[in-house]
């Protein structure tokens, strides 16, 4: 697609290789579409869209509270509780 990242995730333990970055005008498409490619490759590699911090934040309520809806759709499609709660009583969902 003209204008779309195109990435490829290495398993060797070098890392995210990624191609196309610099077709993208706009720096902060380029960084969220690397920001959702780094989450897949997590997710892909055994990551838990589940796991929560000591005071309750959870990949899902970061992605959501920061604007982040390509990375939110993911981890909800992959299993993210949409119902948790950190300990200050924050949530996904924003009003």
């Amino acid at each position: 697609m003209p204008g779309r990242a195109a990435f490829a995730a290495t398993t060797d333990g070098k890392g995210v290789e990624y191609d196309s970055v610099a077709t993208m005008e706009d720096p902060s498409i380029r960084v969220l579409h690397f920001l959702e490619a780094v989450a897949r490759l997590l997710i892909d590699n055994g990551a838990d869209v589940k796991a929560q911090s000591k005071d309750g934040w959870t990949a899902l309520l970061l992605a959501s509270g920061n604007g982040y809806e390509a990375v939110a759709r993911l981890l909800i499609d992959n299993g993210a509780n949409v119902k948790a709660q950190s300990k200050d009583g924050s949530t996904a969902l924003v009003k």
